[in-house]
Parts: structure tokens; C-alpha cells; sequence
């Protein structure tokens, strides 16, 4: 499972895409894909050239991986908290 509070992340805010691929483990492929598939959060777009992902919809996104991987492995929900 993921731990995001082993990363300094701000609280809320904008993270670039190196931070979100070391967050989720994915390469830059596979982060875009999952992006298209509507998988994985939205970017925003800050200029012509610049994309970031909101803090906040990263952070609920690990936190639903963490979710969906007690219900894979048999834990109930309370116990994930």
C-alpha cells in the first residue's frame, strides 16, 4: 500500500508530474493513460505548457488505493480508518 505521509506534500496545492510519479509508481506512460481512462485524477492546466495535479485529488486517490486494497485482501473497511 501506499504511504503519501513518507512524501512532503503541502497540504493543499498544486504537485508536478515527477512528484505525482513518485507518489504512484507509474511511469509518465502509464500516469497519462490512467489519466485518459479517467483512473487517476485530472490535471490542471497552469499555462501553455505546464500541467499539475491538485494535492487534494491525489491525496483521495491514494487514499482509495489503500481502500481497495483491504477490500483485495479481506480487511474490512474500519480496519483500513
Amino acid at each position: 500500500m501506499i504511504d503519501i505521509h513518507q512524501f512532503s506534500l503541502p497540504e493543499t496545492g498544486f504537485i508536478r508530474q515527477p512528484q505525482v510519479l513518485h507518489i504512484a509508481s507509474f511511469s509518465s506512460t502509464t500516469l497519462w493513460r490512467r489519466c485518459k481512462a479517467g483512473t487517476f485524477p485530472q490535471p490542471i492546466r497552469l499555462s501553455a505548457r505546464i500541467c499539475a495535479w491538485r494535492v487534494e485529488d491525489v491525496r483521495a486517490w491514494v487514499k482509495a488505493q489503500g481502500q481497495n486494497d483491504a477490500l483485495v485482501h479481506g480487511k474490512s473497511m474500519a480496519a483500513v480508518g
